[in-house]
C-alpha cells in the first residue's frame, strides 16, 4: 500500500502515552454526569501489525487495510494516505449499530485539506467526516448535517465530536461546540461494518491525515464530558530535540562519489519540510579545515513490489554529501527547532583519490562560454537528450492532449479518483517508463535528460488553492511547502540510474503556464519568499551531491523579471546552500544559460533555415563575438501541442533535424520534447542520437572559437543544402583535449525536408569550403541516420577554398568532419618477400620521410603491428637516422623489425601495419601505412583439439570428429551431400539458440577439398538431427571449388531444395547468417572486405528458437573432409 510518510515524525515515550479508556477514566466530569462508557474505543496504541485492538474488551477489533503507524495525539496511531488505507471492523452482530442516540469522537491530525476526510462510517447508519470546505459532517441514516464553517490547519493535532440525543446534532472541535442541526430520520440496524479512516467502499474516500482516540457511544455525551475528553490529553509542548545514532554508508570513499548519513532524531514538529520548524544538516569539516554545511531532508525509502511501488521502512533523516577531493573529513549531523539544538559526534570521514573517468561537475568552459565542459576532465559537455514528459497524475499531464494522445494511454481513460493517479500501481509505470526511456537514450548514445519536477509531470508539490482540471476539490497528497515522498523517491531513480548509465539531469522545478503549483513562487512576497527557499533548500538536499545533476532549472517558459530582488536574492541562497558548483537556469530568462524552444516545423519546407525560423539555428548571427555562455535548445519538436500522433513524423526526422541544426548552428545542447509519445514507441533513439554521439565523440567543441562555415556548391545538380562552421585553431592556452581535431564540420541536406519518404539522390555535387589555408585535407563523411563511414576524400586547397564532393545517394543528410592542412608525411614498407612459411623470420624496413613543406616533426616513433600470435622484434640500430631534433622538409627516418610467423596457422592473406607517433605543430598525431602478407601456414594437428564442451553439442548422421580449442572448432566428416531426401553431415551446434531475430557469423578458416562440392558453413534447423522437427532448414557454406553458396528447404519437407551460388572461394572465407521472422539472409566475405550477400529466404516451418550450428560434408561418401572454423559468434 502507498503510503504517504509519516508527516509529524517524534518519539513515542513510556509514562507519556496512556490508552483511551485510561484517558476517559481519568478525566474530570460533572458531579452529576458519571463517566459515560463506549460500545467500542480504538486507541491505536498498537504501533505495528494489522489489528486494531478494541479496548473496551467487547470484541470489535478492526483490521488495518493499510496505513503507518506512527506517533499518535496520545500515544500511537495510524497515519492514513487519502488513497486507500483504513481500519475494517466488521459487526455482524450489530452491536455497534446506532437507532436513537449516539457520539462519535476522534482525534485527529490533517495531512492535507480541501478534500472530504472520512473519519468514521457505517454504512446506512452513521458518520462522521470533515466536508471539502471545512465543515463537521454527522451521517444519521441518509442524511448529512454540517457544522458551521471552520477553518484546519495542517500538522496540528484536532479533537472532533459529534453528539446526537434523538432530535438535535451537536458539532464539537477542541470541547467547544461548533453548531447544531436537527435530523428526522428513522434509524434502521443491520449487521455491518464500521470504517475507520475511511468511507464505505463505494465512494473511495478516506482520510488523509493520523487518526488516533476513536470511539462510538449509544448516547449523546454532554458539553461537559466533551470538553473532559478534550482536556485529557496531555498539552503539546516544544522539547529540545534529541540526536540519536548517525549511520554512514560508508567511512572511506573516492573523492567525487557521494556519501550518505542518517539519522536518529527525536523532535516533535508539525511539518518535517520546513527547516524554520526542523533544520536537519550535515556539517563536514573538510581537510583543509573548512565546515560545510550540507542541508538535510527526511527520507522515506519505497521499493519495487512486482509491478507496484509500495513504502519500504521508516522515514529517516538524511543528508547526502559528496567530497571534492582526498583526505581526512570529519562529518557530523546537527539538528535545530523551537525547543533547541542536538549535534552528534563528528566521525572521521576518509577520502581517496577519485577514479581515473571521474569527471567531476558539469560547469561553464571558462575560455569558450558558449560550451559546458566538465569540472575536472575539462572535456566538452554536449547535452543531447529528451525531456522525461511522461505524466504520474494523468489528468495533468493530457489535459492539452487529444483522445488518440499517448498521454492518455499510461493510466487510461477509467480513473474515478484523483488519487488513482499516484497509485502504487501507476507509480511503477511511470517509474518503468523513467527507466525504459534512460536506458534507450543511454544505448543510443545521447546524455542528458530534463526531469520536470512541476505540477504537469512529476509534481513534488501543488497548489491546492487553485483548481485542476479533474481535480476540483485538490489533489490528496498534495499541498505547497509539503514534498510527496512517492515522486522525490522516483526522480532519486532518474537521478541513480542517469549515473548507473552516463547522463546527465536538469530538474525543472516549477511551471509557469500552470496556476497551480507555481503561481506561489511567481509572485514575490514574504510567504512566497520562504516557500521558494524552501523548495530549493529541499531539491539541493536531496540532488546536490550527484555529479549528474548538470544544473538547477527554476521556472519552464516564463519571462519573469529574473533581476528583480526576489528571484537574485534565490539564486543568490540556491548557490549558497548548494555544497557543489550546479549551474543555475530558468527559460526563458538567462541565468548560466540562454534557452530556446522551438516548434516551428509544422508543414515541411523547401529551406531548412525557413522550417526553424529567423535566428534560431543556423542563423550567422550566432556565430558574432559576445556569445558569453551556452545557448541550449530546452525544447523543440514539429510541434507544440500535445496533439501528436506518432504518424505525423514516423521517420523522427524532426528529433533528427533539430539535433544536428543545433551542432552546426552553434549551440550547447538539444533535448526533443516528444519522447513520450513519438521516440518511445518508435523506439527512434539510435536513429536520432546514435550518429551525432559518434560525430562528436572525438571533437572537443569548446577547444575552438568557431565561425559559420562559408560553403557555396560549384557544380552538379544540386538539390541540396549545406550548413556548417569552421575555426582557425585552439582556443587560448592550448588545451589539452581536442587539439588534433576536426577544422571543420559541415551538414548537407537533401531538399526538401519531407520525413515521410526519402527523397530521390541527387548525385555529382561539389561545393567549396572557405577560409582556410593552402593544403592537404581529410574529409570523413558519415551517414547521419546510422552513423556508418561513407567516404573519406583526400583533397588539396592551393587558394584557400577547400574543393569537397558530396557522395552520391543522399536521400536524407549527411556529415562530415574535415581534417587539415595534414601534415603530408609519407610511409614505405619494405620487405624482401610477402611471402611466409611457418616459423619463418623476414626483416621487415620501414621508412618515414617528412614530404611536407611546412615546419617539421618531432619525436617520432616508428612501430610494427603485426596478427596475433606473430613475433616482431626491433633490429637496434647503430646511430639514429637523423642528428636534427625535428625531422625536416625532405628528411626521413627508418627502423627495421624481424617479424616472424608461427609455427602453426592458417593460410590466408593478413596485414603488417606499421604505425609513426610523432609532434607536428604542437599536434600529437599518428599515421600508418600496410603491407599484405600470404602465410603459407602449417594446419594444426587434429591432436591439439580436445572434445567440445557444453552447452554446444555435437551431431552426425555419417562418419564424423569433432575438436574444440578455444574459440577454434574442427568438424570432419564425410556424407554424399545434403539435397532433397539426403541429409549426410557432421555439426557442431546450440540447442534452441537463434530466435526470431539473430545473427550468426563464422569465418572458415581451412576447408579440405574432397570434392568441389564439400561445404563448409552455417546451419539453421528446427532440430539439427531432423528427428523431432526437419523443418525451417538453410544454411550458407564455402564450398572447395564451386564458390559461396545459400541452400533452403522451400517446401517444409525436410530437404533442400532450393540452391543459390555466388563469387569464387578464398580463404579465410567469412559467413553469415541474418535471421528476421521466417526470413533468413546469407553473406559471405573475402579477408576484411564488405559482406556480399548471396540471397533472401523464406524458410517453412520455422520455430521460435532453433538450433544453430556448425556443418561439414565431404559430397563424398568415400572421403573425409575437415574444416576448422574460427571467430564463429552468435547475437
Amino acid at each position: 500500500m502507498i503510503s504517504q510518510p509519516f508527516r509529524f515524525p517524534r518519539a513515542v515515550h513510556v509514562g507519556t502515552a496512556s490508552v483511551l479508556m485510561l484517558a476517559l477514566a481519568s478525566a474530570p466530569a460533572a458531579a452529576s454526569d458519571p463517566p459515560p462508557e463506549p460500545v467500542a474505543a480504538w486507541s491505536f496504541d498498537a504501533g505495528s501489525g494489522d489489528v486494531v485492538v478494541d479496548e473496551t474488551g467487547g470484541g470489535h477489533d478492526g483490521v488495518v487495510e493499510g496505513g503507518t503507524w506512527g506517533p499518535g495525539r496520545i500515544g500511537g496511531g495510524l497515519h492514513i494516505d487519502g488513497y486507500d488505507d483504513g481500519v475494517l471492523v466488521e459487526d455482524e452482530s450489530a452491536d455497534l449499530g446506532m437507532d436513537a442516540t449516539m457520539s462519535i469522537e476522534a482525534r485527529i491530525n490533517l495531512t492535507d485539506q480541501g478534500t472530504v476526510q472520512k473519519i468514521v462510517e457505517r454504512a446506512g447508519n452513521y458518520g462522521l467526516r470533515i466536508s471539502a470546505d471545512g465543515r463537521i459532517g454527522f451521517r444519521w441514516e441518509d442524511q448529512w448535517r454540517f457544522s458551521q464553517l471552520l477553518d484546519w490547519e495542517e500538522g496540528r493535532w484536532y479533537h472532533v465530536a459529534v453528539t446526537y440525543d434523538g432530535d438535535e446534532v451537536t458539532f464539537y472541535r477542541d470541547g467547544a461546540a461548533r453548531g447544531t442541526a436537527t435530523t428526522t430520520r428513522t434509524a434502521t440496524v443491520e449487521p455491518g461494518t464500521v470504517y475507520l479512516g475511511r468511507g464505505i467502499p463505494d465512494w473511495e474516500r478516506t482520510l488523509y491525515g493520523t487518526l488516533d482516540e476513536v470511539a462510538l457511544y449509544d448516547e449523546a455525551l454532554t458539553a461537559d464530558q466533551v470538553r473532559a475528553h478534550y482536556d485529557a490529553a496531555p498539552a503539546e509542548t516544544d522539547q529540545a530535540p534529541q540526536m540519536g545514532a548517525v549511520r554512514m554508508s560508508a567511512d572511506q570513499v573516492e573523492a567525487l562519489t557521494m556519501v550518505e548519513l542518517t539519522a536518529d532524531i527525536d523532535a516533535s514538529v508539525a511539518n518535517p519540510d520546513d527547516p524554520n520548524l526542523i533544520d536537519v544538516q550535515a556539517q563536514v569539516r573538510r581537510p583543509g579545515g573548512e565546515v560545510v554545511t550540507v542541508p538535510g531532508f527526511l527520507y522515506q525509502d519505497f521499493r519495487l513490489d512486482g509491478e507496484r511501488v509500495v513504502e519500504s521502512g521508516a522515514p529517516a533523516w538524511t543528508a547526502r554529501y559528496t567530497p571534492p577531493e582526498p583526505g581526512t573529513y570529519q562529518v557530523r549531523m546537527h539538528v535545530t527547532t523551537d525547543g533547541g539544538a542536538a549535534a552528534s559526534p563528528w566521525q572521521d570521514l576518509s577520502v581517496t583519490p577519485a577514479a581515473d573517468d571521474a569527471r567531476g561537475f558539469v560547469t561553464v568552459n571558462p575560455d569558450n562560454p558558449r560550451y559546458f565542459q566538465f569540472e575536472r576532465t575539462a572535456e566538452t559537455f554536449f547535452p543531447m537528450g529528451v525531456n522525461l514528459d511522461i505524466p504520474v497524475l494523468t489528468r495533468l499531464g493530457n489535459h492539452h492532449a487529444e483522445p488518440d494522445s499517448r498521454y492518455h494511454g499510461l493510466f487510461g481513460d477509467d480513473i474515478t479518483s484523483p488519487a488513482e493517479g499516484a497509485s502504487p500501481e501507476n507509480l511503477y509505470a511511470v517509474y518503468d517508463e523513467y527507466r525504459r526511456a534512460i536506458v534507450s537514450l543511454a544505448e543510443a548514445g545521447g546524455n542528458a535528460v530534463r526531469l520536470r519536477l512541476d505540477s504537469w509531470w512529476l509534481p513534488l508539490e501543488i497548489d491546492s488553492d487553485h483548481p485542476i482540471p479533474g481535480y476540483p476539490d485538490g489533489v490528496p497528497g498534495f499541498d505547497v511547502g509539503r514534498y510527496h515522498a512517492a515522486n522525490a523517491w522516483i526522480a532519486d531513480q532518474v537521478v541513480e540510474l542517469a549515473e548507473q548509465h552516463g547522463l546527465y539531469v536538469t530538474p525543472v522545478t516549477w511551471n509557469q503556464h500552470s496556476p497551480w503549483g507555481g503561481s506561489a513562487y511567481a509572485t514575490p512576497g514574504g510567504e512566497n519568499e520562504q516557500l521558494t527557499d524552501r523548495r530549493l533548500r529541499y531539491q539541493v538536499a536531496r540532488w546536490s551531491y550527484s555529479t549528474h545533476m548538470y544544473g538547477w532549472s527554476f521556472f519552464n517558459e516564463t519571462r519573469l523579471d529574473m533581476t528583480t530582488p526576489f528571484y537574485t536574492e534565490a539564486i543568490e541562497d540556491l548557490r549558497a546552500t548548494d555544497p557543489n558548483p550546479h549551474l543555475v537556469f530558468n527559460s526563458y530568462t538567462p541565468i548560466d544559460q540562454e534557452v530556446e524552444h522551438a516548434y516551428r516545423c509544422d508543414d515541411d519546407e523547401d529551406e531548412l533555415k525557413d522550417c526553424w525560423g529567423e535566428g534560431v539555428f543556423l542563423d550567422k548571427a550566432e556565430f558574432a563575438p559576445g556569445n558569453d555562455m551556452p545557448l541550449v535548445l530546452e525544447e523543440y519538436g514539429k510541434k507544440w501541442y500535445f496533439r501528436y500522433p506518432v504518424d505525423d513524423d514516423p521517420n523522427g526526422y524532426k528529433a533528427h533535424e533539430g539535433l544536428w541544426a543545433s551542432i552546426m548552428g552553434h549551440r550547447s545542447g538539444a533535448l526533443y520534447w516528444w519522447q513520450y509519445t513519438h521516440l518511445g514507441p518508435l523506439d527512434l533513439y539510435d536513429e536520432v542520437y546514435g550518429a551525432a554521439a559518434a560525430f562528436l565523440s572525438d571533437v572537443e567543441l569548446g577547444d575552438y572559437q568557431w565561425e559559420a562555415a562559408e560553403l557555396t556548391q560549384t557544380s552538379g545538380p544540386g538539390g541540396l543544402q549545406y550548413f556548417g562552421m569552421t575555426h582557425a585553431g585552439p582556443t587560448a592556452g592550448d588545451r589539452p583535449n581536442g587539439t588534433d581535431g576536426p577544422r571543420a564540420l559541415l551538414w548537407v541536406v537533401r531538399t526538401p525536408s519531407d520525413e515521410y519518404v526519402d527523397r530521390a539522390a541527387v548525385d555529382g555535387n561539389e561545393f567549396t569550403l572557405a577560409g582556410t589555408v593552402p593544403g592537404s585535407y581529410r574529409v570523413e563523411w558519415i551517414d547521419t541516420w546510422t552513423g556508418e563511414h561513407v567516404d573519406t576524400q583526400t583533397v588539396r586547397s592551393t587558394d584557400g577554398d577547400v574543393p569537397i564532393e558530396v557522395p552520391d545517394g543522399v536521400t536524407r543528410d549527411i556529415a562530415a568532419q574535415v581534417y587539415g592542412p595534414l601534415g603530408e608525411m609519407s610511409m614505405e614498407i619494405v620487405a624482401p618477400t610477402q611471402e611466409y612459411l611457418a616459423g619463418q623470420t623476414t626483416r621487415v624496413e620501414v621508412t618515414f620521410t617528412n614530404t611536407n613543406a611546412m615546419p617539421g616533426a618531432e619525436a617520432v616513433e616508428l612501430m610494427l603491428e603485426a596478427p596475433e600470435g606473430w613475433d616482431v622484434a626491433t633490429v637496434p640500430q647503430a646511430e639514429e637516422s637523423t642528428d636534427s631534433p625535428l625531422l625536416m622538409p625532405g628528411e626521413g627516418v627508418q627502423a627495421a623489425f624481424d617479424v616472424t610467423a608461427p609455427d602453426t596457422g592458417y593460410a590466408g592473406d593478413l596485414h603488417l601495419t606499421a604505425a609513426a607517433e610523432y609532434r607536428h605543430q604542437g599536434h600529437e598525431r599518428r599515421q600508418h601505412a600496410t603491407m599484405e602478407v600470404r602465410y603459407a601456414g602449417d594446419l594444426p594437428p587434429e591432436e591439439a583439439f580436445g572434445s567440445v564442451q557444453p552447452p554446444l553439442e555435437t551431431f552426425a548422421s555419417t562418419d564424423a570428429r569433432f575438436g574444440q580449442r578455444g574459440n577454434t572448432f574442427l568438424v570432419a566428416a564425410s556424407g554424399g551431400r545434403i539435397w532433397e531426401s539426403v541429409n549426410e553431415f557432421g555439426a557442431i551446434y546450440l540447442d534452441e539458440a537463434a530466435g526470431p531475430s539473430t545473427s550468426v557469423t563464422t569465418t572458415v578458416a581451412y576447408q579440405q577439398n574432397t570434392h568441389e562440392a564439400a561445404r563448409a558453413g552455417l546451419m539453421l534447423r528446427n532440430d539439427i538431427s531432423g528427428e523431432e522437427s526437419p523443418t525451417g532448414y538453410v544454411l550458407v557454406a564455402a564450398t572447395a571449388g564451386r564458390g559461396y553458396v545459400m541452400n533452403v528447404d522451400i517446401d517444409g519437407d525436410g530437404g533442400m531444395d532450393r540452391s543459390y551460388r555466388t563469387g569464387t572461394t578464398t580463404y579465410p572465407a567469412r559467413l553469415m547468417l541474418e535471421r528476421d521472422g521466417d526470413q533468413v539472409t546469407g553473406y559471405y566475405a573475402e579477408g576484411d572486405g564488405l559482406w556480399q550477400q548471396i540471397a533472401t529466404v523464406e524458410i517453412v516451418g520455422a520455430a521460435e528458437e532453433q538450433d544453430v550450428g556448425l556443418f561439414v560434408t565431404a559430397n563424398n561418401a568415400e572421403a573425409t573432409s575437415r574444416a576448422d572454423f574460427i571467430d564463429s559468434r552468435i547475437e
